[in-house]
């Protein structure tokens, strides 16, 4: 089970898990209650981020079955996850153009970006049977979530380093700190992805 086609399966966890950990759960939602918020109120900017959430897996849901059936029917999956990592990837990146009270270019990016992540990964988990043989499901799977943590939280970590002190890097603010980090997961996430695409 560690074969090049199993490694390079894997390491896409490692490359997608820093946009799950650094932009779905921890700066959105930090940047949509101060650097892009336009004066609403609390209650207000959690219900755009709930909305662009929903949005976002509404489309996926709409979506995977027909994703799923078509490329199952073609045995093509490799593809289309570059057209879906690349739409994360590229709006991942575009985020960081979102500026002051910027919410709605924010919300629109994010959500195309969430929609990326989630459609690439049903194709991800589907690809499991095309790199390991059934007794080893099990160990290959657990490889890439293991390298999923790995991935996301050393991104992560480079993040907050980032955010704790952003004028010994060059950066004005903490909010630019936020902004260079969507593009550091998007070319985190390209980069990474290069070995099974």
């Amino acid at each position: 089970w560690r074969s090049r086609p199993v490694l390079a399966w894997a390491f896409y966890d490692w490359a997608n898990s820093a946009f799950a950990l650094a932009v779905l759960t921890a700066f959105v939602p930090v940047m949509l209650a101060g650097a892009w918020n336009d004066g609403a109120p609390s209650t207000v900017t959690t219900f755009r981020l709930g909305m662009a959430n929903g949005l976002a897996s509404l489309i996926v849901v709409v979506l995977a079955p027909m994703l799923g059936a078509m490329t199952d029917q073609a045995r093509r999956r490799k593809p289309w996850l570059a057209a879906f990592t690349m739409l994360g990837v590229v709006a991942t990146a575009l985020m960081a153009g979102a500026g002051p009270g910027g919410w709605q270019l924010a919300m629109l990016c994010f959500v195309l970006a969430s929609v990326g992540f989630f459609a690439a990964n049903s194709l991800y988990d589907a690809m499991l049977i095309d790199v390991a043989e059934p007794a080893a499901f099990d160990q290959v799977s657990s490889l890439g979530y293991a390298l999923g943590y790995l991935g996301g939280a050393l991104l992560f970590t480079v993040s907050v380093i980032l955010l704790a002190s952003p004028a010994t890097f060059g950066l004005e603010s903490q909010s630019a700190a936020i902004r260079l980090t969507f593009i550091l997961v998007a070319i985190w996430w390209a980069v990474f992805s290069a070995p099974l695409l």
